[in-house]
């Protein structure tokens, strides 16, 4: 017996796609809403001359910013002068000694005024004692308001000795009235004119 081979089976080539035709898109009708807007020249000028003058505002911010910045700077830097000065350390080389010792503070820092109340005796020894409100006597207060007459207004022709011209002089400074101490000098060169 023999044995039957299957009959080989042939393909069918797949059918070609129908060609396509070539199919002109028109646009669509542009409708009101859809058209391209336009800006009038006049509002497009308008708001590009807002947009420079704002540039120009946030420039100026700007450097008032800096500016600020810079003022904050000096004038920590004339608080930490004035601290110093008030310590009395006065010395170039005991400001630096005590800004380095007192950068290397670590956690929360006390004012540098306060610091140097009890400074480190590194920076002791550059300070010198300075004298605060409390140890400077206070001035002899005077009675503004005696009036403007003298007390010993002098007589014409009278001899004046040096201390009644002192004392006059002192008055006449004290209370802004300086007519008794003139006509007491003209008293005194007509004295000494006579006496020659």
């Amino acid at each position: 017996m023999q044995e039957e081979t299957p009959a080989p089976v042939e393909e069918t080539p797949a059918p070609a796609p129908a060609p396509v035709e070539a199919v002109e898109e028109t646009p669509a009708p542009i409708e009101a809403e859809e058209q391209p807007k336009t800006i009038p020249f006049e509002r497009f000028a308008e708001v590009l001359a807002e947009r420079n003058q704002l540039r120009d505002e946030v420039a100026s911010v700007k450097e008032l910013r800096e500016k600020l910045e810079g003022v904050d700077t000096e004038r920590a830097a004339w608080s930490e002068e004035r601290a110093f000065m008030q310590a009395g350390l006065t010395n170039a080389e005991g400001v630096e000694v005590a800004r380095f010792l007192y950068s290397k503070i670590e956690g929360e820092k006390p004012a540098i005024g306060d610091w140097l109340k009890s400074p480190p005796p590194a920076v002791a020894g550059y300070m010198t004692k300075t004298e605060t409100a409390e140890t400077v006597p206070a001035a002899p207060s005077v009675d503004a308001n005696k009036g403007t007459t003298a007390t010993n207004t002098p007589t014409t022709g009278q001899a004046l000795s040096a201390e009644a011209i002192g004392e006059l002089k002192r008055e006449a400074v004290k209370t802004g009235d300086w007519s008794n101490y003139r006509s007491a000098r003209e008293n005194l060169l007509a004295s000494i004119r006579a006496a020659r």
